[in-house]
């Protein structure tokens, strides 16, 4: 019985992925303060849940890449390129997926239920001018920084610049996205069960 009972407790551990870097560039040496936009696109393995994203306050130097996180007011999560203004990013968005809820480390941080897919392309904007990072000649089709003067000027498709940025998040089943933290309790609880249950058993012996 004890030997089934840690190999469910392995079994289990194993499921408590932690959070892994979904698409990042940290190599920019620029620096910049405006209200900013970043689009990303995903590559396979996901999809994740329980998403942050930041920008960088600290450029990239030499060998070394840009190091400190940094999020300041909301950001919003689209589906589609949005060229309004930083004031007028709502729920209301067109392509909107989420607001984030709060800011941690100096990520933002989403609601666990949202869901990033695999190779899909998505936007991130911010409403609240900040000091970032990043580079002048990096940006792609696949990966571009936007970014407005001001709260009400529009943002702008910078098209060859590039923030220093991470998307991470943590890969889950589609549609049943599980925080870690209520993962953990129930392995825990199971634990906790199976370990009375041998208990019982070896009582009885």
């Amino acid at each position: 019985m004890k030997r089934l009972l840690l190999w469910t407790v392995f079994a289990a551990t194993a499921t408590l992925v932690p959070a892994q870097v979904i698409v990042q560039y940290t190599a920019g040496p620029a620096v910049g303060t405006d209200y900013w936009g970043q689009s990303f696109t995903t590559p396979g393995g996901g999809p994740w849940s329980n998403i942050t994203f930041n920008f960088y306050s600290t450029a990239a130097s030499g060998s070394n890449p840009a190091s400190t996180p940094t999020a300041v007011g909301s950001a919003f999560l689209l589906t589609q390129e949005y060229l309004g203004t930083p004031a007028a990013l709502s729920a209301s968005t067109p392509g909107f997926v989420a607001e984030s809820v709060s800011i941690s480390g100096g990520m933002y941080i989403f609601a666990p239920s949202v869901v990033l897919n695999s190779g899909t392309k998505y936007w991130v904007y911010e409403n609240a001018s900040m000091f970032i990072t990043g580079s002048n000649t990096a940006g792609t089709s696949a990966q571009a920084l936007y970014v407005a003067p001001n709260a009400t000027s529009n943002f702008i498709n910078t098209g060859t610049e590039l923030a220093n940025y991470t998307v991470s998040g943590t890969p889950t089943v589609p549609g049943i996205p599980v925080p870690p933290s209520i993962l953990l309790t129930i392995v825990a609880l199971g634990c906790l069960g199976l370990y009375q249950a041998s208990r019982r058993f070896a009582n009885r012996v």
